[in-house]
């Protein structure tokens, strides 16, 4: 867990957004290796719900509406909920603020 001596800048900003709540930390990629522009989800945290997938999808639709280097077809592959990798920084994000 992030500490005061061991990274206070993650310290900081967690207890910043403890205090003013947050709705969405999204994480977009263009990766080397997959000649796309996509989200990677945080489908694989444990309180992943029919709330968060629908605001995933409305948001993946906004999207492909506005940006024509975005995508969903290709990306990385979804893990089940419960079954992400919590030390990943946007799936620790999600689950802690339960947020995209």
């Amino acid at each position: 867990a992030p500490s005061l001596e061991r990274s206070p800048e993650v310290f900081y900003t967690l207890a910043a957004m403890d205090q003013l709540g947050m709705d969405a930390h999204v994480d977009i990629h263009g990766d080397e290796a997959i000649a796309a522009n996509f989200f990677a989800g945080t489908e694989g945290i444990p309180s992943w719900d029919e709330s968060l997938a629908a605001q995933l999808k409305a948001l993946s639709d906004a999207f492909l509406r506005r940006s024509p280097d975005f995508q969903v077809g290709l990306g990385y592959d979804v893990e089940p909920p419960g079954e992400g990798n919590m030390a990943v920084g946007s799936n620790a994000v999600a689950e802690r603020y339960n947020a995209l």
